[in-house]
């Protein structure tokens, strides 16, 4: 039975791409757009997709550790597989591939709901680490950056304060959670209580890695490798457009933009489709003065490197996810 509040959420972000898209894209020669496109090196930008596959696997193993206490010992190639899927999935719909890659793991009831937990923590991490580099971006380029987008720091600052409310939740129910479960068991004793107490039980497992200091540490590392493998993959293009001799671009800029950027695809649209394009060209063109039909360019072949690669690598799997499913859905 189709939803009709699902079907609104994929109307309402198809409808922002395509305002993000238009607004992009209103100022520039489109036929321009391509040929830039059509002279940048290929071989850089098969180094790019690389990269942006190979991050799936710090993402992997980042999970696996906060995912023990819930399923200990998964291969990490499966893992991968089902972050591809994920990928691909929110290709499709926003934040459909969140349940996606879950469902590619474990579709037991009684597991599913530490994976959701673990899923929850995973986003919660990328969310201070990109309030991390937000604030090494606003060391470097304030003035600038208030220029281009002078709404972006309150908005992060209000943020940032909703994001350290949710740390804090998290972690004083990791630490007391169980505790309280224990006292509502012994005041609730009908099954669907029981069964509601037994999910928040799973929840709080698929928890218990923060709790670890030496998960802690590993959770840490493979968080910041998996952002170097993601400044990586807009670090290498800049070499397929010429930006570093022409316009005097390195590491340090690729960071500022791949944080701009990652700020800009949080709006719902599908695969970060117009936003991407928006964020990353206004930056690159506003902040470090690359002319707006190269960093459009720029911009739409970075954002379609990583869209096609996932929609290559997570869509069979995803097709195939899908399609198990109907059986057990007409059952």
């Amino acid at each position: 039975m189709i939803n009709p509040r699902e079907v609104a959420k994929i109307i309402l972000s198809l409808g922002l791409a395509g305002f993000f898209l238009y607004s992009a894209f209103e100022h520039v020669d489109l036929s321009r757009v391509w040929e830039i496109v059509r002279q940048s090196d290929a071989i850089w930008l098969l180094g790019a997709v690389g990269l942006v596959l190979l991050a799936s696997y710090p993402r992997a193993y980042r999970w696996r550790i906060l995912m023990r206490s819930v399923l200990p010992g998964l291969p990490i190639h499966k893992l991968v597989a089902a972050i591809l899927i994920g990928y691909a999935g929110n290709n499709l719909i926003p934040r459909a591939g969140e349940i996606a890659k879950i469902w590619a793991i474990e579709r037991d009831p009684n597991k599913m709901s530490g994976l959701v937990a673990t899923v929850a923590v995973e986003r919660l991490i990328d969310l201070i680490m990109l309030l991390a580099m937000f604030a090494g971006v606003m060391f470097l380029v304030r003035e600038r950056l208030e220029a281009v987008f002078p709404w972006m720091e309150g908005i992060v600052i209000w943020a940032a304060l909703g994001i350290g409310i949710a740390t804090l939740a998290l972690f004083v129910l990791s630490i007391g959670g169980q505790r309280i479960l224990d006292r509502l068991q012994s005041l609730f004793s009908s099954v669907i209580a029981a069964r509601i107490i037994d999910l928040a039980r799973s929840f709080l497992d698929g928890m218990d890695s923060i709790r670890s200091p030496s998960r802690a540490i590993w959770i840490a590392w493979w968080t910041l490798v998996l952002n170097v493998a993601y400044v990586g993959s807009l670090y290498v293009p800049l070499y397929a457009f010429d930006f570093p001799a022409k316009y005097d671009l390195g590491v340090t800029e690729a960071i500022v933009v791949v944080t701009i950027a990652t700020l800009g695809i949080v709006i719902p649209t599908p695969g970060g489709a117009g936003t991407y394009h928006l964020f990353c060209s206004r930056a690159l063109n506003e902040i470090y003065g690359v002319p707006l039909d190269e960093a459009l360019a720029f911009a739409t072949v970075c954002h379609s490197l990583a869209y096609v690669g996932f929609l290559v690598f997570g869509g069979p799997g995803l097709i195939s996810l899908v399609w198990g499913r109907r059986p057990q859905e007409a059952a």
